[in-house]
């Protein structure tokens, strides 16, 4: 275990550059000043990570300054929140104040955990050069200056179950090969400082790999906050496998690191450092002495009574430990991915997608699941009032295992959203045309003639169809859902409920819930009966979106790949971003401007305003970190954000347009100008509305109550004085 001076020195200046912020920290932990412990979305993540979403809310509320987080989650206010020291003590009670002892789960969970992390030792003379662990069946994490190169890998073994007896004595180590040339990443010393490397499945003895299981990478973030202990499983200096139970003192959270303090040795390079549910929030690989007074008497006294048995008070030393971000390391992989294919690939996909055997399940549990998961299950789904859904499970379950499918109205919404679902999927796509034309007259009543007569000046176009579609005008956001289904994915409004906060807030979040209800079983289907993302085409069924979140309610979101589970395979996209309009709630839940879309690319998108950028030196096609099977969704340039989607320029510039015209004065002319208009009614003019978009057309207009006039009469977009739509900057 030599040292390196590369890592040292790195280290070293990120810890000294820090300082301040460590002490700030420090300090205002002793002082009890819990809601400015950390920054405010760090203290919402973790709080909606430990499902404590209506402390999120009512702290949230109270930092004004902060705008940028998702109002989906920190809606505008809605009854009085707690007074600031109530909301402290909650804070502290459910992240900081946390009792020294621990349930015995806690004991049990980590000796499962601690199966799967090795040491890494030269093959030759068995000498250890650091610690690892596996994330997947195949594939052990530790870090860049442990394995440097591929030759490092062959040139060194993991070793596991290396235990001290009851007796003293040392166990004899199961040994595994690496396999480097099957798959090899690495983040440098100077970025992530991490190594991946595939083992062999089965060793020369004819041990499998896999009954070590595994420690899962959650990309999630809120997994960690300053003022929690954190626990490491290592093999400090190459000795039999070690505990360091909650005397590490998480201080900061950085982008790429994280920084825990404790006055004992560091752990050992590829240690995998975990929070009380023994989740994996970071990669360890160095630590540094800290002889300040100052930080050292802060670090004390923030300890105060909750100092863990084996602090010293009387040190004059601690010791600042960093540790990669799991979340980043996810994020890293994800990109690699992209260039990898066959046999690598799929242990990589493997490896970034939630096993059964997961941290917080052990393989007895696992083996519960898969023998429930193996059984056929039945599904009843009656759809109206009278009796509930059923459910019977056949095969090998034994009796009360079978999954306990409705613990709530939720749940059985969901069902019954499938019901919906399978009755709408037996019905006309889209109205006979005559129907159409009916509808159509009767809603518009003398507008058409007068535009045919030309009677009606663009302002006065505006105004009619502005009178007509606008929310006084009769739009009615999101009703009720058939068989009262109001929420697809926004499951912490029970926690609202249990506490007493039903108010405009959840009125307002429900309105929303119930416009994505719409949208995912009805209004966004296309004629194949399946979803598509509106910039890179990608499918999706929608019964596979509703058993995600039945998944998701009934607190299984461990079996999900990760790409559901982190909601990143589907988003809904309002064409209109929601920043530009101040998250109003009614035109964020206007069905006319939400549309089904990748989650990468929802966020390649962002808040970008529409443009042309094809031959523009600095566009860059995007997302990076797609699969390939997915297409890219566009162009993207910086400065002044744009985005030019590469499909669908006449659907998203008639809902713009639309917008423009049912929201008047939502949009001030910083976010479009008169350029940005003529853009938009030039890509609109590229192809006539589709059936997709008459089907969401009449859809919505049974919805909501309003329809799309560039839909209806697209060759009106030349007579309209879009302008009037927009409020004056400032």
């Amino acid at each position: 275990m030599e040292s390196n001076p590369e890592l040292e020195g790195l280290v070293a200046q990120r810890i000294e550059q820090t300082a301040e912020r460590r002490k700030e920290v420090l300090d205002t932990y002793a002082k009890g000043d819990w809601t400015n412990l950390a920054p405010v979305e760090q203290t919402v993540d973790h709080l909606e990570y430990i499902q404590q979403h209506d402390i999120a809310l009512d702290y949230a509320r109270k930092k004004q300054d902060w705008e940028s987080r998702d109002l989906e989650t920190v809606a505008p206010p809605g009854p009085p929140p707690a007074a600031i020291e109530d909301l402290g003590r909650l804070i502290f009670e459910k992240i900081v104040g946390k009792s020294e002892i621990m349930p015995i789960r806690f004991m049990h969970r980590g000796s499962q955990v601690a199966r799967a992390i090795g040491r890494v030792v030269f093959r030759t003379q068995r000498q250890a050069v650091g610690t690892g662990f596996l994330v997947s069946p195949r594939l052990l994490l530790t870090n860049c200056h442990v394995l440097q190169e591929r030759d490092d890998a062959r040139n060194t073994l993991a070793q596991f179950e290396y235990l001290t007896n009851s007796d003293r004595s040392t166990t004899t180590p199961v040994e595994f090969q690496f396999q480097p040339d099957v798959l090899f990443l690495q983040s440098p010393i100077a970025e992530l400082d991490c190594a991946l490397v595939a083992v062999e499945p089965v060793n020369a003895d004819g041990v499998e790999l896999s009954r070590f299981g595994w420690c899962t990478l959650r990309g999630q973030t809120g997994k960690e906050h300053p003022g929690e202990r954190v626990n490491i499983i290592h093999h400090p200096q190459g000795i039999p496998q070690q505990v360091s139970l909650r005397e590490n003192f998480m201080v900061l959270i950085l982008d790429n690191y994280l920084h825990y303090m404790t006055d004992t040795s560091p752990g050992s390079s590829g240690s995998p450092v975990f929070n009380d549910e023994w989740d994996v929030v970071a990669l360890h690989h160095a630590g540094r002495e800290i002889e300040d007074p100052e930080e050292v008497r802060l670090y004390r006294d923030s300890l105060g009574t909750n100092v863990p048995a084996g602090v010293d008070a009387d040190a004059t030393t601690v010791i600042v430990n960093e540790g990669a971000r799991v979340s980043r390391i996810v994020e890293w992989l994800t990109g690699e991915a992209n260039g990898l294919t066959g046999e690598a690939r799929d242990l990589l996909d493997e490896a970034l997608v939630d096993a059964l055997e997961t941290t917080k399940a052990g393989p007895e549990v696992a083996a519960k699941r898969r023998s429930t998961a193996d059984a056929p299950v039945t599904v009843n789904v009656y759809v109206g009032g009278g009796a509930s859904p059923t459910i019977t499970t056949a095969g090998t379950v034994a009796a009360g295992s079978a999954l306990e499918l409705f613990k709530g109205e939720t749940e059985r919404s969901v069902l019954r959203g499938l019901g919906v679902l399978a009755q709408r999927r037996e019905t006309a796509y889209l109205p006979p045309p005559p129907d159409r034309d009916d509808r159509r007259a009767e809603y518009y009543g003398d507008i058409p003639a007068d535009v045919a007569a030309d009677n009606l000046s663009p302002a006065e176009l505006y105004d009619a169809l502005n009178a007509r579609i606008s929310e006084n005008g009769g739009l009615t956001i999101a009703p009720r859902f058939p068989d009262r289904l109001e929420a697809l994915e926004s499951f912490h409004r029970r926690t609202l409920e249990a506490a007493g906060l039903e108010s405009t807030l959840m009125l307002e979040d429900a309105k929303y819930d119930r416009s994505r209800a719409h949208l995912y079983t009805w209004v966004d289907l296309h004629p194949d009966r399946m979803l598509h993302c509106i910039y890179t085409g990608t499918l999706i069924a929608p019964e596979q979106l509703l058993l995600k979140d039945l998944i998701t309610g009934l607190d299984m979101a461990d079996e999900l790949p990760r790409r559901f589970r982190n909601n990143q395979f589907l988003n809904c996209e309002h064409v209109v971003p929601q920043s530009w309009f101040k998250h109003e709630p009614v035109a964020r839940a206007d069905l006319h401007h939400l549309f089904t879309s990748h989650g990468t690319a929802n966020n390649f998108r962002s808040d970008s305003v529409y443009s042309n950028l094809a031959g523009e030196a600095t566009a860059v096609a995007g997302p990076q970190n797609l699969p390939e099977y997915i297409e890219k969704a566009g162009l993207k340039a910086p400065g002044p954000k744009r985005f030019e989607p590469f499909t669908s320029k006449p659907v998203v510039a008639r809902a713009t347009l639309y917008f423009l015209v049912a929201h008047q004065g939502k949009i001030d002319e910083s976010r479009i100008d008169q350029a940005q208009i003529d853009l938009l009614i030039g890509w609109s003019k590229q192809s006539p509305p589709s059936d997709y978009e008459l089907h969401r057309n009449e859809s919505i207009a049974e919805v909501q109550g309003n329809r799309n006039p560039l839909i209806d009469f697209p060759e009106w977009v030349d007579h309209i004085d879009f302008r009037k739509g927009l409020a004056p900057t400032g």
